[in-house]
């Protein structure tokens, strides 16, 4: 049972993922926001629990840096931070309160089977704590007062929360207090856990899959890969969201391969097959076309007049070369390809800067090259062995298209190609390169699916496990809507905002919500 629980044990409302979309609202009024019974926990209560048992000092610490050391205004924050998570806390607290209720009521203690947690055990986890954090100043002979007054003037040191004219030893227990709290639900929330997988369980010792399930698992699974995934072009999003949909297909996939553009060069996709081949050619050859034109001549021309403006406006090679660095670290933070083409034309206007470069001829010269270049590999695309020469064959699309380019640019321009001429060039390539980038990039890959081998031990301990867990999911909705609900339903209500207050079926369907 213990080596299942570890397996299987799971608590669906701790997430905030399909939280209700009504929220705590942002106000100091005061409402009942859950009442169980005889125990009532107001909004005050629900805010308190996600600040001290949910938040983590780092967080809390951010929260209090970011309010300046003010308290009051720390806690402004807090309940904005928290406000979305509003929701899902009343649901731990509610869900605790209900299951502790359910696994005690009507029961000696000896009949329990969780929520057995003596006071002695809570005070010695409290007392191992504050010996661990207390410990490396102990082992200094400070005693026990100084040793929480140093580590109170840490805990201010790293902003933890806490009122101006506090003292250290104040701060520690206002920490201490919090961990106190902290524990107490988390042990709550632990053994909310266990009983609820224990009641679940019910006479069961264990939960047993039959081999023939396994293997019908396996078999069904399967088919189901050859039908939604196995050689069919999809987007990794589109995978990702077939197997979030169906995640019974991740137990038996060892891996995924995509085939495109993107991923694998041409040549590579020839040695899977002639026809992917042909296609995928023909994708990047269409694609491409237009990028090998008088049009994108043109746009070249205008980034090397726009870049000789700039060298003219500036005239300073460290200021380009500093625009041209500013320029870079924008584009990595941002992803803007805007920002990249301002790098390179700052870079080429410092290179026309620094060397004095003669222009006269410039446009007539990368005119002239460019439309030679261009000429030469139209007539190479179709060709299969410009994918599989040996200088190119391990190459993707948009270095090809670059190797086969420079190589028909070297070739004319012999040792004129340098300096600033080689620099304007080499950016026009760069711009073909990223048309080329776009086109792989935007052609679906075709899947390709590795399955685990199913006479392995891991294999079918994988499947097993999943099955364990879908049919311990079955018990645990079996125990929550036949057994909770039956004795539970009607006794509780929630009041999230103040103003619309849940009770009976609408209640327990909120806390059964994922």
């Amino acid at each position: 049972m213990r080596k299942l629980l570890s397996v299987f044990t799971f608590f669906i409302f701790m997430s905030t993922a399909g939280i209700s979309s009504i929220a705590a609202e942002e106000t100091h009024l005061f409402w009942i926001a859950g009442k169980f019974l005889n125990k009532i926990y107001t909004n005050y209560d629900v805010t308190q629990y996600m600040e001290r048992a949910l938040l983590d000092d780092a967080q809390r610490g951010k929260l209090f840096k970011e309010a300046g050391g003010d308290y009051n205004q720390y806690k402004t924050l807090v309940r904005k931070y928290t406000k979305k998570s509003f929701g899902p806390a009343l649901k731990v607290l509610m869900y605790n309160k209900i299951l502790e209720h359910h696994a005690t009521f009507g029961k000696s203690v000896g009949e329990w089977k969780a929520f057995r947690i003596s006071p002695s055990d809570y005070h010695k986890r409290i007392q191992d704590l504050e010996n661990k954090v207390l410990k490396p100043l102990l082992d200094k002979r400070l005693g026990i007062v100084k040793s929480r007054d140093q580590f109170g003037a840490y805990l201010i040191e790293n902003n933890f929360p806490h009122k101006e004219g506090e003292s250290n030893t104040d701060v520690y227990f206002r920490w201490y207090n919090d961990q106190k709290f902290r524990l107490k639900h988390e042990l709550r929330t632990s053994e909310a856990q266990r009983y609820e997988a224990i009641a679940a369980m019910g006479h069961r010792r264990e939960l047993y899959i039959r081999p023939t399930e396994q293997n019908d698992f396996f078999k069904r699974v399967k088919r189901e890969i050859e039908r939604d995934l196995e050689g069919k072009k999809l987007s990794q999003t589109e995978v990702s969201n077939i197997l979030r949909k169906n995640p019974d297909l991740k137990v038996v996939i060892k891996d995924i391969h995509y085939l495109s553009l993107n991923s694998a060069p041409l040549s590579r996709i020839l040695e899977e097959s002639a026809q992917k081949f042909e296609e995928a050619k023909a994708i990047a050859i269409n694609g491409i076309t237009p990028s090998l034109s008088m049009q994108k001549i043109n746009k070249v021309l205008s980034y090397e007049a726009l870049a000789a403006k700039m060298a003219k406006k500036y005239n300073d090679v460290d200021k380009l070369t500093k625009a041209s660095q500013k320029a870079m670290e924008k584009f990595m933070a941002t992803s803007n390809y805007k920002e990249i083409m301002k790098a390179k034309l700052y870079a080429l206007a410092a290179t026309l800067v620094e060397e004095k470069a003669d222009r006269s001829n410039i446009a007539a010269t990368i005119t002239n090259v460019l439309e030679k270049a261009m000429a030469d590999l139209k007539v190479k695309l179709p060709i299969k062995e410009t994918y599989t020469s040996d200088n190119v064959k391990k190459l993707l699309f948009e270095d090809l298209i670059v190797v086969h380019l420079r190589d028909s640019i070297k070739e004319q321009l012999g040792s004129r190609f340098d300096g600033y001429l080689k620099k304007a060039l080499n950016m026009a390539l760069w711009t073909i390169e990223f048309d080329a980038k776009k086109i792989a990039i935007n052609a679906k890959p075709e899947v390709s699916v590795e399955l685990r081998e199913y006479m392995t031990f891991e294999t079918q301990k994988r499947i097993q496990d999943h099955l364990k867990m879908l049919q311990f999911k079955e018990l645990m909705t079996d125990f929550r809507e036949n057994q909770l609900r039956r004795r539970m339903e009607g006794l509780f209500s929630v009041d999230l905002d103040g103003k619309n207050q849940l009770n009976g079926t609408n209640a327990f369907d909120w806390l059964l919500e994922n």
